[in-house]
């Protein structure tokens, strides 16, 4: 619940995140994106981005970031 996150910048890792429950949603490059579950959603290195669980049905997600010269 209550789950945010705004990065005007990005960040210089590679984010990967995969819904199991519940519903989310994802802006980067000015477009919004619903989130369900069963969905994985890739943000690139340094991609300006903002994400947030749904305030009604918030998600369980599992994420990982990475980075390196072989992870583009």
């Amino acid at each position: 619940m209550h789950h945010y996150a705004e990065r005007p910048h990005g960040i210089n890792q590679h984010i990967i995140i995969y819904c199991t429950e519940g519903y989310g949603w994802l802006e980067i490059n000015k477009k919004k994106v619903e989130v369900s579950p069963s969905q994985f959603i890739a943000i690139p290195a340094n991609t300006p981005h903002r994400y947030a669980a749904n305030m009604d049905k918030p998600w369980t997600i599992y994420w990982i970031h990475f980075k390196g010269e072989i992870a583009t």
